[in-house]
């Protein structure tokens, strides 16, 4: 009986402890099926957040706290000119950040980038890192050996962040064309800021009229002309003469766009199309041109230019009286203002102005740059205004107006508007359903007296061998509100080339030149303005496909045709 007990014992010992076994077993499979099972769902939650982040998230890859932190990573198009020579362009570019919480001896940190940082100094950057700011800008848009120098440093807290950075290959060439762009690759001049929308929401380049050689050619020689007669400024601006078309504009002084530096208020200053100049005699064409449609006049008439032309309290004078009676052509290559004043009295005030409206002389320019001035006109107009306004006092229009002006008197009288856009891109410009302004009569007629003007008049400087180059003077005292400085003069010459079959406009003007030597101490348009045009011409002239030519004499023919009075010399 006690054996049997005990084997009874014996087996359910046994069985309790193969029991505990398979148990032991069975737990540590679920452990090990609840362990699999956690490790899945963190997986499967990294690999759907990965996904996320790189297929769903549109926010920037560094999307910092700091609202100083948000960068326009939006690419702008490419700008090229005419003959496809890149203007403007973008580049991967590196921007300095840094944590200051992660720095730990600021003084020292401020010292180190300081030293490898152009335009930056110790004190602006150690107010950046004591700021208390969690992230703050130290240099956006470095350069590769700024990148290296600052990377070098190894400094714990200063980090950088890939960025689109705007370069111009021309440097200052463009600069009043182009314009610029901020940090931030928002226009802030130019073409930049005129068609900043298009430039960034179209990946299509755009191409521009300007000529890079043009370009050059002719800011180098205003450059020249600037320094030689000491002058503080300087513009120009060639122009195709029946499309409208700008081949190149200059002003200087000028900036270099690539150098994230606010310029100078006077190198940023368009002088060819924001600022406003009484332009003095250039206007004497416009008004004859008037005086000639209207048939007020003829090439055979003329005024009595005896004595100063006495209106109320006004007087009116030549600068270089002939004190005698002038013809037409002679009022004209001469300059004579007491000639013009009263040509423009019987001519009239609503005629005048008529014609100057028609040339686009009364009102804003419609070019494609942002920085564009309104002229400056009389508010009553009276006969004393349309009197001095003859000879170009009393109104204020910039150079790309006058040089349009003109491109209308001498492409036939037919009406056009300067445009930068190549292929006439901007439906506004160009020839405006053939309208004319003047009769092809009168275009010839005026092309004949520009063309008088510098083979015998006031421009003989201008003139060059085998280009028939015609245009006009002008030289302006500078008004201020007491009258005006006799000391400070503005200077400049419109010429057009060649004058058998007139293709292009060229539009110069000198800010305060002063007399040299050379010009016997004169500094008067003719003197200063119109060789530097001739300089000009005889640059572009073959890069236009305008080569010299055996001379046809233009204005010997223009005089048989037209006048029967003999211009004296």
């Amino acid at each position: 009986m006690v054996k049997k007990i005990n084997k009874m014992i014996k087996n359910i010992i046994e069985n309790s402890n193969k029991d505990n076994e398979k148990n032991l077993i069975d737990l540590s499979q679920v452990r090990l099926v609840v362990i699999f099972g956690i490790f899945s769902i963190l997986f499967i939650s990294l690999f759907l957040r990965s996904v996320d982040l790189i297929l769903l998230n549109q926010t920037p890859k560094n999307n910092f706290s700091s609202s100083n932190s948000i960068i326009n990573e939006k690419n702008r198009a490419d700008i090229f000119d005419r003959n496809n020579m890149l203007l403007a362009t973008n580049v991967n570019s590196a921007s300095i950040y840094a944590k200051p919480a992660e720095i730990i001896n600021k003084t020292e940190a401020s010292i180190k980038l300081a030293s490898v940082l152009n335009n930056q100094n110790f004190s602006d950057i150690e107010k950046k890192l004591t700021s208390g700011k969690s992230f703050i800008w130290i240099k956006r848009q470095v350069s590769p050996k700024e990148h290296f120098e600052v990377n070098k440093l190894g400094i714990p807290g200063i980090k950088f962040q890939e960025e689109l950075k705007r370069i111009f290959p021309q440097e200052s060439l463009f600069a009043h064309v182009i314009g610029s762009v901020g940090v931030d690759n928002q226009g802030l001049s130019g073409v930049e800021k005129k068609l900043n929308k298009r430039l960034l929401d179209s990946t299509k380049s755009i191409f521009l009229t300007v000529d890079t050689r043009v370009q050059h050619a002719l800011r180098q020689e205003l450059y020249l002309s600037m320094k030689k007669f000491n002058a503080i400024g300087a513009a120009g601006v060639v122009m195709n003469v029946n499309s409208g078309e700008i081949i190149g504009l200059v002003s200087l002084p000028d900036f270099n766009p690539n150098i994230k530096i606010k310029p100078s208020d006077d190198a940023a200053f368009s002088r060819v199309t924001l600022g406003s100049y009484e332009m003095g005699s250039t206007f004497k064409p416009f008004t004859v041109a008037a005086a000639l449609e209207n048939k007020v006049i003829s090439l055979k008439d003329g005024y009595d230019a005896t004595k100063p032309l006495k209106v109320s309290r006004f007087i009116i004078r030549d600068d270089h009286p002939k004190e005698r009676w002038l013809s037409v052509p002679e009022i004209f290559k001469y300059s004579s203002n007491i000639g013009m004043a009263q040509m423009a009295k019987d001519l009239g005030v609503e005629k005048q102005k008529e014609l100057l409206k028609k040339l686009g002389i009364l009102d804003r320019s419609k070019v494609e740059l942002s920085e564009v001035g309104k002229p400056i006109i009389p508010r009553t107009w009276r006969e004393i205004n349309s009197m001095t306004i003859s000879y170009g006092h009393g109104i204020a229009v910039n150079l790309l107006q006058v040089a349009n002006a003109y491109a209308i008197l001498v492409n036939g009288g037919k009406k056009i508007t300067p445009t930068i856009l190549l292929n006439n891109d901007n439906e506004s410009n160009g020839y405006v359903n053939n309208e004319r302004v003047i009769s092809e009569e009168t275009s010839k007629k005026i092309r004949g007296l520009l063309r008088l003007t510098v083979k015998s008049g006031t421009a003989k400087k201008a003139d060059r061998i085998g280009y028939e180059i015609g245009g006009k003077t002008g030289t302006a005292e500078k008004p201020t509100k007491g009258g005006y400085q006799k000391d400070s003069i503005i200077t400049s010459f419109i010429g057009v080339f060649p004058m058998d079959r007139p293709s292009y406009v060229i539009a110069i003007m000198l800010d305060e030149p002063k007399g040299i030597k050379e010009t016997h101490f004169y500094r008067s348009a003719g003197w200063t303005a119109a060789p530097t045009v001739g300089n000009i011409i005889e640059r572009v002239g073959p890069l236009l496909d305008v080569m010299p030519t055996k001379t046809k004499n233009y204005w010997k023919n223009f005089e048989a045709t037209y006048i029967s009075v003999k211009s004296n010399e």
